[in-house]
């Protein structure tokens, strides 16, 4: 079963760089250009990326959606881990797992060297490995149903982070403001409610005794240690995105406007008005 996984990037990685170098310079740059607030190429290739996140995460999310509701694996988790050692793989799932896989194969190669450098590059490299990780090992032990829960809670967040982001640079503010108030309540219920208290309680707990309970007791310890030990390093990534959006948050409402801290061009305008601001305030005192 691996080897279906591990194949399928080998050609579905080439074709994303394809359809990368078409849309960026056929159709996201040239939008950016004619639309984006500030007409310089550092913002026109930000707008792109975001745009062309946009553009995946969409579809894929309503692709994800629509496997769960089909097999109710979210309202009764336990069924996540039913028929080791050798579950049935639904050919949706697999799919799903395949394009997924290559996908992240793309996203790593693109964040180390095509995308523009965030203030969170680092904790975004440790995501994409963490997350390619995940994949192959549920892949190669089954646990697939749970992988696709865990990329439900993520994917849908992703859509309005870059809806947010886009319209930020577009100027177009009540839609940015807007994608970020539904982007801060996904998180918080998605990524900070069911993926620790339903997922990885699911995780830890319910395989153990699910196993148990069919007799499966010869079960690779270590695969359970890597499964759930990268689940808590996603948390711990998640909250600490947590706390940026807060962040981003009180500066909304200071300014009316969202501010992006991990764009390095935006922080540095900010930092710079907040001094102009201070000098002015000097003056008059």
């Amino acid at each position: 079963m691996a080897h279906d996984i591990l194949v399928m990037p080998l050609y579905w990685v080439p074709i994303f760089f394809v359809l990368r170098y078409v849309l960026f310079n056929h159709v996201f740059k040239p939008f950016s250009r004619s639309h984006a607030v500030k007409n310089d190429e550092k913002t026109v290739k930000k707008l792109s990326e975001s745009l062309s996140k946009i553009v995946w995460y969409v579809p894929i999310s309503l692709y994800g959606w629509k496997i769960l509701y089909t097999y109710g694996w979210l309202s009764n988790t336990r069924e996540c881990w039913t028929g080791f050692p050798n579950p049935p793989i639904d050919p949706e799932v697999a799919t799903f797992y395949g394009i997924q896989t290559s996908y992240y194969v793309y996203l790593l190669i693109t964040h180390v060297l095509l995308d523009s450098r965030r203030n969170d590059f680092i904790p975004m490299l440790v995501h994409h490995i963490v997350t390619l990780t995940l994949l192959v090992f549920s892949w190669v032990f089954g646990y697939t149903r749970m992988g696709v829960i865990v990329f439900m809670t993520m994917d849908i967040c992703d859509v309005f982070l870059e809806c947010a982001r886009s319209a930020n640079y577009l100027g177009w503010e009540n839609i940015s403001n807007g994608s970020f108030v539904l982007l801060l309540i996904s998180w918080t219920g998605l990524r900070l409610g069911i993926f620790p208290f339903k997922i990885m309680y699911s995780a830890y707990y319910d395989s153990t005794a699910v196993h148990e309970e069919e007799g499966y007791l010869d079960w690779p310890r270590p695969v359970f240690w890597v499964f759930n030990i990268s689940l808590w390093i996603l948390l711990v990534l998640q909250i600490y995105w947590f706390v940026l959006l807060i962040k981003v948050m009180f500066k909304i409402i200071k300014d009316g406007k969202l501010t992006d801290v991990t764009d390095k061009q935006q922080m540095k305008e900010y930092a710079e008005k907040e001094k102009r601001e201070k000098s002015q305030q000097k003056k008059k005192e």
